[in-house]
Order: C-alpha cells, then structure tokens, then sequence
C-alpha cells in the first residue's frame, strides 16, 4: 500500500459518518513529532497546505489548541467560518480564501501515542462539520491511529534497499531549494510524489515540518521515514549565521538513528529495548545475560517477543533491518 492510498483508505473509513470534501493526512515520527509522510486530496492548494503543516508545530499558535501534538485531551478541533469559537483562529480566513467554509482537525492517537494528523475540509456554502461529528470523530481517533501505525509497521521491518550516498539540500526562508548535491535531488526523488519537485523545487509533504522544526528549535531536527525500499534518515538544521536558511542531510537509517523509532512504531518494551541494543553491539545471548543480569532463557524469551513484534525470523534478519 502507497500513502496516496492509506489516504484514500482513512478518507473513506472516517467519511461514512463524517462526510468532507477534501483531506490532507499525515504521519508523525512517534519519538520527535516531526512529519514523516504526508498526502492530500481535494484539499489545501501547495502553498496553504505547506502553511498548515508549519502551522501544526506551534501549538495554538492561531488562537485554538492543535490535537496533533498531544495524545491526551479532545483530538478533535472544528474551524468553522462565521462560528463565534472559532473567530479567534488565525487560519480561518486562510481556510476560507482556499474555498472551505469549515475545517476538522483529527489527531490520530493509539496506545497513548500521536501517529499522525487528519484534515478534513468541507467548500464554502456546504453544511458545516457538526458537534455529532466531530463525537464520531474522536472515537475513530483510536482506530485511525492504529491504521496509520499498522501502515508502517505491517510489512516488518526490512533491510534497506537504497543504494544512494547520503545526499545534502539547502533550503531558503521559503523552503526554496537554493543549493543541492546531485545525490539530495535522488533522494528526494525517492520520497514520493510530493517529492518530486519538476520545475517548481519546492519541498513537500514531510519535509516540510523537518525544516519549520529545526528553526524553532534552533537546533537539529530528525525524522524516519518510511519508504518501500526501507527506512530514510533525514535531518535538518539552521545554516549558522544565514537567518531562516536550513540544511537537509538525507540517507539510509542507521541502527544508530532507527533503533529509538522502531522501539516506538514496534511496541518493544524497555526490556526488550535494552535486549536490540546489545545485539546490535554484536554480544551473545549469554553475554547480553549478564549484562542484565537475567537469565539466558529469558534473553531468548524478549529475542522471540521482538522477533514477533517486528515481523522477522531471527537475529541476523532483525540485525539487517536496522543496518544500511
């Protein structure tokens, strides 16, 4: 299964009991928060949906909570044109410039973890969202979350398959490609259709948050992402001394840098944790043993419990799924 249709699949799951017009859904790394896949359809044009998944950082930044930074709380938020409550947004006009009269937000929570985000928006004149349905709503929250998770994680994890040099972008205020390693722009390319810049070199979908991420918090941001051919590494962060200017590093997941969000998407347990970290390290069930101090037997036991988890059959297979 693509993103596109992981979309097309949660849009119509959800738009049996709330109908919309348009959507724009997105994955979250479990342990940073950053976007990590992202598609949309019928929704927010480029520009707008690159504003809104900015937006989405800064917590009530446009006068209303956003439910896709916490697991705890409503996960749901209806902007509505002409409503009262909703007067206070910042975006509401945005949102209304754009040909909707009213928006749903939808954070995609399971298991006390935010997986992803869901937009929905419904054109200028139609009904808008209802307190029923965004009731309906929250209780497909859960569900939906768990979709999202299972996307990821259905498939196992698998070695990667990309064979391209760790590739560098620099991006401008505007999230303009202004300089870029030929590798940058094939693994760019490699990240889906909004990747695919043609003319425009502009960045999208996940990318786009990396980027916003790494501004406020003047530091380096990391995202996983997902791809068919095994997990890619990117990471941003501010040029020194150039203002809003952010450099991009895109390359294979190391053990290293995947190991914390295979821990989150996969459910292992801290035991278990602490059981893939020495492996990786290359000891032996008996010295992994000692250095927990338990028994060898109960090694082999959190070994099986990953195993499962993790959709492989054995240690050299779990091993290379965490190597590039």
């Amino acid at each position: 299964m693509s993103v596109d249709e992981l979309g097309e699949l949660i849009s119509g799951r959800i738009g049996a009991v709330v109908p919309h017009d348009g959507y724009m859904l997105f994955g979250l790394d479990p342990v940073t928060g950053v976007g990590c896949f992202h598609t949309r359809r019928h929704g927010y044009r480029d520009e707008a949906a690159r504003r809104f998944l900015r937006a989405y950082l800064m917590d009530g930044a446009d006068g209303v909570p956003c439910p896709f930074l916490t697991a705890l709380g409503s996960r749901v938020v209806v902007l509505t044109a002409g409503s009262p409550e909703s007067q206070r947004s910042a975006r509401l006009p945005e949102v209304v410039a754009e040909g909707f009269g009213s928006e749903m937000r939808i954070g995609l929570t399971w298991g006390g973890v935010t997986w992803g985000g869901l937009v929905l928006t419904r054109e200028l004149g139609s009904r808008p969202f209802s307190g029923d349905e965004a009731t309906h709503a929250e209780c497909l929250a859960a569900p939906l979350g768990a979709t999202v998770r299972q996307f990821v994680t259905g498939r196992g994890l698998r070695p990667s398959r990309h064979a391209l040099l760790p590739g560098v972008v620099v991006l401008g205020a505007d999230d303009t490609i202004t300089m870029s390693t030929k590798a940058g722009l094939e693994w760019l390319g490699t990240l889906g259709p909004d990747c695919a810049f043609g003319d425009s070199a502009r960045l999208g979908g996940a990318l786009w948050t990396i980027a916003e991420q790494a501004r406020l918090d003047q530091s380096r941001a990391v995202t996983r992402v997902p791809t068919r051919d095994g997990w890619v590494n990117v990471h941003a962060q501010l040029l020194e001394g150039a203002g809003r200017e952010v450099v991009v590093t895109v390359q294979s997941a190391t053990a290293t840098t995947l190991l914390p969000a295979v821990v989150a998407w996969y459910g292992l347990t801290p035991r278990e944790t602490m059981v893939a970290a020495l492996a990786l390290e290359g000891l032996a069930y008996k010295q992994i043993a000692r250095r927990l101090d338990m028994s060898p037997y109960t090694v082999n036991d959190h070994f099986k419990a990953i195993y499962r988890k993790t959709g492989v059959t054995g240690r050299d297979e779990f091993a290379a799924g965490l190597l590039a």
